[in-house]
């Protein structure tokens, strides 16, 4: 039985012409719901709707119950309730802190976190307080695998309203039970795991698209009838005319005015104007059929090489960590055109890794991109700046390497508030037009839709750049790099880098 109803309801904000929601309908029952989409459909700004942060512009929803909690993607800042949990002895954050794994990280302040620590932390925040509705954005961002199986249990284990927006194919599988499908214009309600929903979804476009070859092919033969019928009529009506006609030709007119009597081009009129009514029907049937609208064509990031031949080279490292831990490292060596993938677990100290390199002026090179896991403010006011000093080429390369990510550049730009996946596409899309030499990725896949991790990878795996990234999505990162910085901790807590092909 659904206990929240959403009747029609639209979404823009006020300083901007793009309609983020478009007259939505949907339910959501006991058990979870799977949002799927693409970057900048509306995804995020629905739970932020359902949690009451934001106000329709139209519609209205039915069913909403008294305690709702939303947990975001971003972990820039720690959630309002951490200190209560942190502090609370009572049975359910016992009970959560355990699920999570929380107990190890009492003492760590919330800025010696990694971001994964800090997923966790905001995620036991949010099922503490067992609300009747629970919205989750993209809850195993920058978790390793051992974590993100710890956040699946945690989330089976909630027995209320759960709607989760999240690219993890395998937690959508084995989490969900109805999915709400955002493709162009229209949202699809289906019901069942992620792949039979997938799948049903494929079977329905594919009903669509073979629908509308046939509304072709019956439009364009009225058509030809029509065609036909405008020629007999045009052919009449120079017949029935007597402008060619001798005045005294008496016989002749009389024949003519008993062709008209006879009312045939009455008859032939109202034969063409049936049929363009059957084709008005046919167009505006076909135009109902939602298709997906195809951005593809393979993503190729064409850059030439470094002519710096090595980015980075330091020998007997040792960094100090936010925790007081030590990471040490024999040799960091990157040359040009090398693809070197950071793993290891949440806490081992892979982005603190990248931030010293950065700090300490290791990288030989000033142009490089570095994207973050989280962006904060000023470096996304940083990628609107880069965005405006593009040259008119520079621009144009930049839409269609984002159209190609899987975005409507069009859709994207209509707006300044961008999603945290439309921002990723715009910085490497300016990062690629600007032939920028070495690209460090931090969890390129957070944020982003799924179809456009997979193009990501594509482009990545495909082209002579050369890269540094960290990533827990394994398929992702064996698939683009071919050599490895794995990091892990000793007896002793600290963190230990050795390389492997």
């Amino acid at each position: 039985m659904s206990i929240l109803t959403l009747r029609s309801i639209s979404f823009a904000f006020d300083d901007s012409d793009k309609i983020i929601i478009d007259h939505l309908n949907a339910s959501f029952s006991h058990g979870w719901t799977g949002l799927i989409g693409p970057n900048g459909c509306g995804k995020s700004t629905l739970l932020q709707i359902l949690a009451g942060r934001l106000r329709v512009t139209s519609g209205e929803m039915q069913g909403i119950p008294e305690l709702i909690h939303l947990c975001e993607q971003e972990t820039l800042r720690p959630p309002a309730t951490l200190e209560s949990f942190r502090n609370s002895d009572d049975k359910s954050a016992i009970r959560t802190k355990s699920a999570l794994s929380l107990h190890e990280l009492l003492m760590k302040e919330w800025e010696q976190m990694s971001c994964g620590e800090q997923k966790r932390w905001q995620l036991g925040c949010s099922l503490w307080q067992s609300p009747d509705l629970l919205l989750i954005d993209e809850p195993t961002n920058h978790l390793d695998q051992k974590n993100r199986d710890v956040i699946l249990d945690a989330l089976g284990s909630y027995r209320g309203t759960g709607i989760v927006v999240s690219h993890d194919r395998d937690l959508l599988q084995k989490l969900c039970q109805k999915f709400i499908f955002f493709v162009g214009s229209h949202t699809y309600e289906m019901s069942g795991s992620y792949d039979e929903a997938r799948n049903n979804l494929a079977e329905h476009f594919a009903y669509n698209e073979k629908q509308r070859e046939n509304s072709f092919k019956k439009a364009a033969s009225l058509r030809k009838e029509v065609s036909r019928i405008r020629q007999l009529t045009e052919s009449s009506k120079k017949r029935l005319s007597k402008g060619h006609l001798n005045r005294k030709d008496h016989d002749s007119k009389a024949k003519i005015d008993g062709a008209r009597l006879s009312g045939k081009d009455a008859s032939l009129g109202k034969k063409k104007g049936a049929l363009e009514n059957r084709i008005k029907k046919i167009e505006q049937s076909t135009h109902d059929l939602a298709v997906v609208k195809d951005y593809s064509g393979s993503v190729f990031f064409d850059i030439p090489a470094s002519y710096t031949k090595v980015l980075l080279h330091q020998t007997n490292v040792r960094i100090s960590l936010p925790d007081a831990s030590v990471l040490s490292a024999t040799e960091l060596l990157l040359k040009s055109g090398e693809k070197i993938g950071i793993t290891g677990f949440n806490g081992t100290g892979k982005s603190s890794l990248i931030e010293h390199c950065l700090k300490e002026s290791w990288i030989k090179s000033e142009n490089y991109l570095y994207l973050r896991q989280e962006l904060n403010t000023d470096e996304i006011d940083v990628i609107r700046k880069k965005l405006n000093f593009l040259s008119k080429e520079e621009y144009s390369r930049c839409l269609q390497i984002i159209a190609r990510l899987g975005s409507d550049p069009k859709q994207v730009f209509k707006s300044h508030r961008w999603s945290a996946g439309e921002i990723r596409k715009i910085a490497i899309a300016i990062a690629i037009v600007t032939e920028a030499e070495l690209l460090i990725l931090d969890e390129p896949g957070n944020h982003l839709d799924i179809l456009s991790v997979e193009r990501l990878e594509d482009a990545l795996k495909k082209s002579n750049l050369t890269l540094l990234v960290i990533s827990h999505d394994s398929r992702f990162i064996r698939s683009v790099c071919s050599i490895f910085w794995n990091i892990q901790k000793d007896q002793n807590g600290n963190s230990i880098l050795k390389q492997t092909d």
